[in-house]
């Protein structure tokens, strides 16, 4: 590119003094006829060039200009059998210095940037004033980790970032580092949010892979809370906007006062204990038949046992804000879940509820809770997402199973 740079602007002068040399002479540059278009044509395009490759666009549309005046004056003078004038002269050789002049400048432009060692920019940006995040701001932020029902199925959450300095910060990245989880990976990167004085800004990750022990996801080892408190990296800078300081990282304990980490930790690791015996999984479809003189919805849950692993047995499993069994039982247990000898349960299920916002507002309600045993060990319970089409024929039945009028 920089050689491009380079021979562009000293091309087109050469060619343009050369021209304007010969004018001064009284002689016809073009010399036979129909090459003067031809000049001009190559003179044009090496403008075209200079605005293209030397990267000064208002000096290329000059140069442009100016050429396609010199390449006019050369048609006209063919056209009229005559010596081109002294002003058609003078126009060609004040063009030719100036175009010589951009190559001399460009040759510097070059010669500077290469000899720094740095491209030289063609407009310098905002040159911010200020500098690393001082301490005390630093100490003055304050991270707590949420979560919201919504993002348990994705195991994501929220670092909540709040700034108690009297001091305005941008906000750049934040990283999660937990016991019993690997590395956190962010769900919204490149985001700049402005932190006030006062206010709190989140950045939305994913907790890391579990990492778990023996029995971790048993349910007698209930959810503690991790030994070593969890710890945020957050990357904040000075000021906002362009002139904003350089970004400045810290480390910060994580308070977590809904103990999200333990219960997502125990989840988690259940869900691996469940995974080395069998394959738990929703069906498609949820069909609708009639039992005990009421219509009932059946979701199926399939089970797959993996060959060689422990033995899992499903001992329960809990209704829901949505799903209830029939009869008003809280839950299926016993002869209820005999079909996973054959590979398949199939729950009869009622509404728990008809208030059209407990279906409009759900959150959690289509998430099948499953209790299991893994190698005779009873598990933290575990929830199966319920599939898109399924959790569709769901809501449509418990419309129809309360008389809610049709839709439309």
């Amino acid at each position: 590119m920089a050689a491009a740079t380079l021979i562009l602007p000293v091309l087109l002068a050469v060619i343009t003094l050369g021209s304007g040399l010969a004018i001064l002479r009284g002689t016809d540059p073009a010399g036979t006829s129909g090459r003067e278009q031809v000049l001009g044509g190559l003179l044009l395009a090496g403008a075209a060039g200079l605005v293209l490759g030397f990267a000064w666009p208002w000096i290329g549309v000059v140069a442009a200009a100016g050429l396609a005046a010199y390449f006019v004056t050369t048609v006209v003078g063919r056209v009229r059998r005559t010596a081109v004038g002294v002003g058609q002269a003078a126009l060609a050789a004040v063009l030719a210095v100036a175009v010589l002049a951009l190559g001399v400048a460009g040759i510097a432009r070059a010669g500077g940037a290469a000899g720094s060692g740095v491209a030289t920019p063609d407009a310098p940006g905002p040159v911010s004033t200020l500098g690393p995040v001082p301490d005390d701001v630093l100490a003055a932020l304050r991270v707590e980790l949420r979560q919201g029902r919504t993002q348990y199925a994705g195991r994501e959450a929220v670092l909540h970032i709040t700034n108690d300095s009297a001091e305005t910060l941008t906000l750049l990245d934040g990283s999660l580092d937990a016991e019993g989880f690997g590395p956190s990976t962010p769900t919204k990167p490149g985001r700049e949010l402005v932190l006030r004085p006062g206010a709190g800004r989140d950045v939305y990750l994913r907790l890391g892979d579990p990492v778990c022990a023996p029995g971790d996801g048993a349910a007698d080892a209930g959810e503690p809370a991790p030994s070593t408190p969890p710890a945020a990296t957050v990357t904040v800078a000075l000021g906002d906007g362009e002139g904003r300081g350089d970004p400045t990282a810290v480390g910060h304990p994580v308070d977590d006062p809904n103990g999200h980490l333990a219960r997502n930790h125990a989840v988690d690791c259940a869900v691996t204990a469940l995974a080395a015996g069998a394959t738990l999984t929703v069906a498609d479809t949820v069909r609708t038949e009639v039992g005990a003189g009421e219509p009932v919805a059946v979701v199926t849950v399939d089970v797959s046992p993996v060959p060689g692993g422990p033995e899992v047995r499903v001992t329960r499993i809990a209704g829901t804000t949505l799903m209830s069994a029939p009869g008003g039982i809280a839950a299926w247990e016993g002869a209820a879940l005999a079909g996973q000898d054959a590979g398949r349960i199939e729950l009869s299920v009622v509404p728990t509820r008809c208030d059209q916002h407990a279906v409009a507002e759900d959150k959690r309600g289509t998430f099948v809770p499953v209790h299991a045993t893994v190698g005779g060990v009873e598990q933290h319970v575990v929830y199966l997402t319920m599939p898109d089409s399924a959790r569709g024929d769901l809501y449509d039945f418990i419309g129809v199973a309360c008389g809610w009028p049709a839709a439309g």
